[in-house]
């Protein structure tokens, strides 16, 4: 076999094994995701660069180039959700894991933007329900409902805004962190913020330092709700 009539075939491979993607690219973006779906895709992929590098630029390799570009877009990243965490439930009977998945571009600040995917299961193991977050209203109700339950936003939020927001705190070895995250929602205007403390002190705990962060935020919240508030 001569090179020439080896890069015919390659090219040939390549738009073939490009329709393979494009079809399991589909199977990912509608179809909740599962093994056999992720490793179809990832190898069609594969496929389709190898065959394509070594025919390029023959017309066949560039239709199967574009196929691929179509079907990672069309799959929005699915295939390449990486596991996030389990949040075990309160009886130890079901967990829920979220995954989430890769953003091809992002402003500083906006990593956890990424759309998420989230699976039910059993304490063994099995699949119950699962489905994409960006896509399924009725989980969005939830996540918006479980963001307002938060007890910080009677303490820091004012009267008159509607909050949404997270919180955490991390203390060990005499460094200690706070951060609280969310969004304000004034008519017609929403605000976004992120309040950010971390400092030194002996001990596991110092309740002082974050009763005075809590104040500041508190008062750092008002002046917002004078300024943007009706």
């Amino acid at each position: 076999m001569t090179f020439k009539n080896f890069r015919h075939k390659a090219q040939v491979i390549a738009l073939i094994s490009s329709t393979g993607s494009f079809v399991s690219g589909l199977w990912v973006a509608h179809f909740y995701l599962n093994r056999l779906s992720d490793i179809l895709f990832l190898l069609s992929l594969f496929v389709v660069f190898i065959f394509a590098a070594l025919s390029f630029p023959r017309w066949k390799s560039l239709v199967a180039l574009t196929i691929v570009a179509l079907s990672i877009w069309w799959s929005g990243g699915r295939a390449f959700a990486t596991y996030h965490s389990t949040t075990p439930g309160p009886d130890g009977k079901y967990n829920l894991l979220t995954f989430s998945m890769p953003m091809l571009f992002a402003f500083p600040g906006q990593g956890s933007d990424a759309s998420g995917y989230v699976q039910l299961q059993d304490s063994s193991g099995k699949v119950l329900n699962e489905g994409y977050v960006d896509n399924n209203p009725a989980t969005l109700a939830v996540f918006r409902q479980i963001l307002t339950t938060a007890d910080t936003i009677s303490r820091v939020i004012p009267l008159g805004a509607s909050a949404f927001l997270k919180g955490g705190s991390v203390d060990g070895g005499g460094s200690h962190s706070l951060c609280l995250a969310g969004g304000m929602y004034f008519p017609r205007r929403w605000v976004y913020f992120a309040t950010i403390i971390n400092w030194e002190k002996a001990g596991n705990s110092d309740p002082e330092t974050a009763v005075a962060f809590e104040a500041a935020t508190q008062e750092a919240f008002s002046l917002v709700a004078e300024a943007l508030g009706d």
